[in-house]
């Protein structure tokens, strides 16, 4: 077996830093620990309940290994191709200096310029194309690619004095064009300069890449006669209150191509300046390849078939069970889940259940235990759904225990837990409004008490008087029937 980037293999040593890194990260908020209050943290995060690390890394080395190996370019066959499709690689130098402003061109020799390159990007089409432009300093505005709408998106963009600097270095910009086709390791090459400006470090360095196997081809844009150079403000460039001419420096542009193994045509209105610069083959060992006649041995790479297999476990870390329910899937008859069942898990199912009001069917699907208690509550299961939210420490937490603490009868509970919910949060309007609710619903029950206490007492209170003058009234009685009748008056004493 080859492969064809065994360099990915050692990316298997990182693996065996991954328990250090897994058990340093469990620790409650990791890095985010450090910047987050741990308050807010707790209820930001989701934490991982009733999970295997142990099982967690063996589904991660599963996947881990699978991707290495995939990315080291499994392979067992080799295919035989051809080097260059059509053409040769290209990278287009375009001069976007002060001097092309100058307007001995119609309607300019920047204009100019850009169509002439519309028209060679077409004649070769099919290989790979790059684009710098350059003023005093080179800039690769597109990198070579086969794609030339990516060239031509960016031409009408282009601009006279867009790179800065007056006089234009062309010696720069070819070696940066070298720099381009060596990392596309091309096979030859070329490079077309159009460009109004050449000096003797530009012949110098057109040598140096014709030595290395590159052709460098000229399209001169202007003319002899030349005009003012225009700046971008729309002024004209002086020197010592003279207007800059600009004229073509043939000379310098012919040696420029001839010491780069190239053609030098001037620029013209028809297409003879095109087809001079396109007839140019690339460089040494180039022609052959350029009409597919080189043939390269290339392995068929097996990589993305075994990055394949990394789906089934990967979803093992979505979807607990679902290799068991696609089995069971396999007997329609039997099988009774909808397909929401089947991506959906029971916890979520319940949540829904929850949020849209309805009673879930139990709440020990859930391991968290803030839905678990939700659950209970809406089950009405209250003290149950206070065990819950009791494992919590945070202000919501609090906030519900206290509720449900309520619902089960346990006021004093209720308000003690409302109370510490506030020191945490003391902005949270429900948990203050159902404390002072239950304290006045206290107080209400306090002063009930207290008035029917007192009630009572006065009732016994009464009870006894009454029975006081009851006894009383009773002696009275007896006394009465003991004595003798007295007269009424002194008359009726004398009668007798």
């Amino acid at each position: 077996m080859h492969f064809s980037r065994p360099e990915w293999a050692l990316a298997l040593i990182v693996f065996a830093l991954l328990p250090l890194l897994a058990r340093k990260t469990r620790s409650v908020g990791g890095a985010w620990s450090k910047i987050c209050d741990p308050q807010l943290l707790k209820a930001l995060l989701i934490e991982s309940r009733g999970k295997s690390l142990f099982g967690q890394l063996l589904l991660l080395g599963v996947c881990w290994g699978l991707a290495v190996f995939a990315l080291t370019g499994p392979a067992v066959e080799k295919l035989p191709q051809p080097t260059f499709s059509k053409g040769a690689d290209v990278v287009y130098l375009l001069d976007v200096s002060p001097l092309m402003g100058a307007r001995d061109l119609k309607p300019s020799r920047m204009e100019r310029a850009v169509f002439k390159l519309y028209d060679l990007l077409q004649r070769n089409a099919g290989a790979q194309s790059a684009l710098v432009l350059y003023a005093s300093t080179p800039f690769t505005a597109v990198p070579l690619t086969p794609d030339l709408k990516m060239i031509e998106n960016v031409l009408p963009t282009v601009q006279v004095g867009l790179m800065g600097g007056t006089v234009p270095n062309l010696a720069a910009a070819l070696d940066e064009a070298e720099v381009l086709l060596r990392q596309a390791k091309a096979v030859g090459g070329r490079v077309a300069v159009l460009g109004a400006f050449a000096d003797a470090s530009a012949v110098k360095a057109a040598k140096r890449l014709k030595e290395n196997g590159f052709t460098v081809s000229v399209l001169g844009i202007g003319t002899t006669e030349g005009a003012p150079v225009q700046l971008a403000d729309g002024n004209f460039a002086t020197v010592n209150g003279q207007a800059v001419l600009s004229s073509l420096p043939v000379k310098e542009l012919k040696q420029t191509a001839a010491a780069g193994g190239g053609v030098y045509r001037t620029v013209s209105l028809d297409e003879a300046d095109i087809d001079a610069l396109s007839a140019v083959k690339a460089g040494r060992g180039s022609s052959a390849a350029a009409d597919g006649k080189i043939k390269a041995d290339a392995w068929k790479d097996l990589g993305a078939y075994f990055a394949a297999l990394i789906l089934p476990f990967m979803a093992l870390g979505f979807r607990r069970g679902w290799l068991g329910v696609l089995l069971f899937s396999l007997f329609p008859a039997q099988a009774q889940a909808s397909w929401t069942d089947f991506w959906q898990r029971e916890d979520y199912k319940a949540a829904v259940r929850i949020t849209q009001g309805q009673k879930p069917e139990s709440a020990d699907v859930f391991q968290d235990f803030d839905w678990k208690g939700a659950a209970q509550y809406k089950s009405e299961d209250y003290q149950a759904a206070a065990d819950s939210f009791a494992k919590g420490d945070s202000a919501e937490n609090l906030y519900n225990y206290g509720n449900a603490l309520a619902h089960a009868g346990k006021i004093q509970d209720a308000i003690k837990a409302y109370a510490a919910a506030l020191k945490q949060d003391p902005n949270h309007a429900d948990a203050a409004f159902n404390k002072k609710y239950l304290e006045d619903r206290l107080k209400q029950n306090q002063s009930n008490q207290n008035q029917n206490q007192k009630q009572k007492q006065d009732k016994q209170r009464q009870g006894a008087q009454n029975q006081s003058q009851n006894a009383q009234n009773a002696r009275n009685g007896q006394s009465g029937q003991n004595q003798k009748p007295q007269p009424q008056n002194q008359n009726e004493q004398r009668q007798n």
